[in-house]
Order: structure tokens, then C-alpha cells, then sequence
């Protein structure tokens, strides 16, 4: 998926292949392999498509980049919940829904916790 551009495309990938992966786990479970081969044909479409699809696209390098950069950092914070991680890059994230509650704070050295 990293020959496409577009976010749209991106999660319309993602959404189908979640569709399809659980149907098919939910057929293979109940028995149903006619139902299960007839969704592993519409995946094999599927990826063909894909596939021709992105012969005509150039491979966007930098969205590549920051995904497996996204994907490492994801790792880091899963493993920081057992051990001490060095090189894990803290993110802030402002919420901006909760700047009322910081009025009732003085914003005041003394009240640096609170805050």
C-alpha cells in the first residue's frame, strides 16, 4: 500500500482486508469451506489488482519511511511495558478538551505538580 498515495485508498485497504480475514476465519471455524474458497478467490482478485494497480504508481519513500518508523515506535512502547527502553521517543499529546479544567490551577511555580 505504500505505492498509493491517497489516505482514502490506504484505509479502504485496511477496512477490506479486515472484512475478509474475519469472514474467512468465521467460515474456516463454522465449516463452511465452500463459502471459505469462495472468499480466498475474491482475496486472490483482490491482490491482483492491487497488484496491477500499483505498476503504474512510484513507491512513495518517505510515507514508507515514517510507517516503519511509526511501526518501531509502536514495538518500543509495547516492550517499555516490561522493560526500560532507552531510545523510546516520549509523544505528547495535547487534548485540547481539557483546557478548562487547567483555569481552577494557578499557573504558578509552586503549583507545578497540580498543574
Amino acid at each position: 500500500m505504500t505505492y498509493f498515495q491517497g489516505k482514502q485508498m490506504r484505509r479502504l485497504d485496511a477496512v477490506l482486508r479486515f472484512l475478509l480475514n474475519m469472514i474467512l476465519i468465521y467460515t474456516v471455524l463454522q465449516a463452511s469451506y465452500a463459502i471459505a474458497i469462495v472468499f480466498y478467490l475474491i482475496y486472490g482478485v483482490y491482490l491482483v489488482y492491487l497488484t496491477n494497480a500499483v505498476k503504474k504508481q512510484p513507491f512513495q519513500w518517505e510515507l514508507h519511511i515514517s510507517d516503519e518508523l511509526k511501526r518501531k515506535q509502536r514495538f518500543y512502547r509495547l516492550a517499555n511495558l516490561f522493560t526500560d527502553v532507552p531510545h523510546l521517543k516520549k509523544q505528547v499529546k495535547r487534548r485540547a478538551y481539557m483546557d478548562w479544567l487547567l483555569q481552577f490551577v494557578p499557573y504558578d511555580q509552586r503549583k507545578t505538580f497540580s498543574y
